[in-house]
C-alpha cells in the first residue's frame, strides 16, 4: 500500500490550522497550497478520512497510485523530493 495520500479540503468549511493540526498528529505532511496537502499515512484513504473526524465538511482523501509514474508536472523541487522520499517503493523521481 502506498503511504502518500492527497488531502483536498474546502477552505470555506475547514480551517487550515484545524486540518493541519489533525494531520500532523497522524503523519508527516507537506502542504502544497490552501486546500491541498500531501500526507504520509500508513492506512487507507478511508481510514485517514475517518481519523480526521471532521464531519459534514468537504474533505476528499486520495491514495497516490503506485504506478511507475503516478505524478507529473511542474512544481518546486522540494515537492518532488518529498514525494520521492515518502513513497512506499523508493523509486527515483526525475527533478
Amino acid at each position: 500500500m502506498n503511504q502518500v495520500k492527497i488531502v483536498y479540503y474546502d477552505t470555506n468549511q475547514v480551517s487550515k490550522s484545524e486540518i493541519e493540526a489533525k494531520l500532523v498528529a497522524l503523519g508527516e505532511i507537506f502542504p502544497i497550497n490552501s486546500g491541498l496537502i500531501f500526507v504520509k499515512y500508513g492506512g487507507t484513504a478511508q481510514e485517514l478520512y475517518d481519523a480526521l473526524a471532521i464531519e459534514q465538511k468537504r474533505i476528499m482523501v486520495l491514495d497516490l497510485d503506485d504506478d511507475s509514474h503516478p505524478y507529473w508536472g511542474y512544481m518546486p523541487s522540494s515537492v518532488w523530493e518529498w514525494l520521492a522520499a515518502n513513497r512506499t517503493n523508493s523509486q527515483k523521481v526525475k527533478i
